[in-house]
Order: C-alpha cells, then structure tokens, then sequence
C-alpha cells in the first residue's frame, strides 16, 4: 500500500519549480493529479486503516509505552506511517495551488498567496519523502538477510545515539571552555560560534581563515584545547563507536536471523 504514494508527486513537482511560473497547461493537469491522488485517494485510505487499528487497540487494551507515556501499540509499531499522515494534512493546509485557485494561469502555484507558503510547503514535503522511503524499507521482509540486517541497523541505533550525546556533552564543555577565553574575532566570539568551529574542524571542514588563525594565532591555550577536543572526540570517542558497533553487529545479527524469519511469517 506504500508503493503508490507520492514519489511521482515530488519529481514532477520539481519540474514545476524549475519551469517557474511559464509551465504549461499539461505539466499543470499532471501535477494537480498527482496531489489530488495523495490527498483524496492515498490519504483517506491509509488514515481510515489508522483509525481503525486505534479503536481496535482501544477496545482489546493493546497498549505500547514509550517512556512513562502509554500509546495504542499500533501507533507504535507504525509510528513513521501515522506521522507521514500528520505532514500530508500539514501539506494539505499548505499548498499553493489551493491558496492560487481562481488565478491566471490555471491551476498555478504562482500567485502572492501561493509565493508567501510556497518556502513552508517544501518542509513538510521534504519530510514527507524521507517517511515514504522509511516504509517502503518493508519490502526487505522478502530476504532474511535483508530484513536481519534492518532489524540489526535498528538495534544499533542506539549505540549510535550513546555516541551523539557523548559528543554534544563533550563539544559543549570545549566550547563553553573555549567561550572563556574571549577571543572575539574568527568564529570564537560564543558559545555558539565556538561550538560550530568546533564541529568544523572534527569534520575537516574548516574555513581556511579559521585553520590560519588557530595555527598562526598568539593562543597557546585555545591551540592546546582544540588538540585535546579533536583527541578526545575524533581519536577516542570515535574509534570506541567503531569497536562498540563491530562487538554488537558480530553478536546481533545471528539473534536477527531468527528475528528476521518470525517478523517475514507474521
């Protein structure tokens, strides 16, 4: 049910976009089929599916926590359909071609109404996509070892968020120390500025004047906190996620195959 969705939609509306205002009548009629489909055909069908399950789950007491919050367990194992439901009656609300209906050209999205949504309307299309992607990973239940490797990838996400918060507390407390030093030229001046040159050098992308600055500043102190930050998170934290992620994979993914199978039956 996934396959049909709007992945025509998003090509042909960056034709659009690219042609501007000057596109023909026919790119036109396609474009508005397209989102006539996803919102009148798409998705009623799938939000009548939803809201079935929820009262189904309601009146079985099927229930999911996530935290300390409780949640119909159908929401839960289908979170990224029920949210792709949200973002398309946030695109609904949004469209520019229903803010420019009764203006010349016909069935334009080029007119100051649409023009003043036309920015907010690519987000939620954005989002969109990458939700439809995210479903469409079901297919992988056709190969054990396909869908063994998802379910591994999924169990170690969060190995992945340990590391992220890991580096979010140590990037904030070398920035903050680096903040102390008030130097008020080439991107040290805050917190904020600091953080993102810090970012900047663990990523190798650096701006030149930045790299120049550090390397022939009169800073000995802030030379030796960036020495120990890039050690810290680019040679330590690094590598331990490396290590954490090869040691959980090797004793995951057997435990998958047989998750796998169970998951392709149901």
């Amino acid at each position: 049910a996934v396959v049909p969705s709007p992945f025509p939609k998003a090509i042909f509306d960056r034709h659009l976009v690219e042609q501007g205002p000057g596109h023909s009548l026919s790119i036109r009629l396609i474009i508005v089929s397209f989102r006539c489909y996803v919102y009148f055909v798409f998705l009623p069908f799938h939000m009548a599916i939803y809201v079935r399950d929820v009262l189904s789950d309601r009146r079985l007491h099927l229930w999911a926590k996530v935290g300390c919050v409780r949640f119909p367990a159908s929401v839960v194992h289908n979170a990224s359909g029920y949210a792709l439901s949200v973002v398309l009656l946030g695109m609904v609300s949004l469209d520019p071609i229903v803010r420019c209906l009764g203006q010349n050209p016909v069935l334009t999205q080029h007119c100051p109404a649409g023009d003043a949504v036309q920015r907010a309307y690519t987000v939620p299309s954005m989002v969109a996509v990458l939700l439809l992607y995210l479903l469409a990973s079901d297919i992988c239940v056709f190969s054990n070892s396909i869908a063994a490797f998802v379910l591994v990838f999924i169990r170690l996400a969060t190995h992945m968020m340990l590391f992220l918060i890991c580096f979010a507390v140590v990037l904030l407390a070398f920035a903050t120390a680096a903040a102390a030093l008030k130097v008020e030229t080439h991107g040290w001046e805050s917190v904020w500025t600091c953080a993102i040159t810090m970012v900047d050098i663990f990523m190798g992308t650096a701006q030149e004047e930045r790299r120049a600055f550090l390397e022939e500043g009169d800073l000995p102190a802030l030379k030796v906190l960036v020495t120990i930050f890039y050690f810290v998170t680019g040679v330590y934290l690094l590598n331990l996620l490396v290590a954490q992620l090869a040691g959980a994979y090797s004793t995951t993914f057997e435990d998958m195959m047989g998750f796998a199978r169970l998951k392709r039956g149901a």
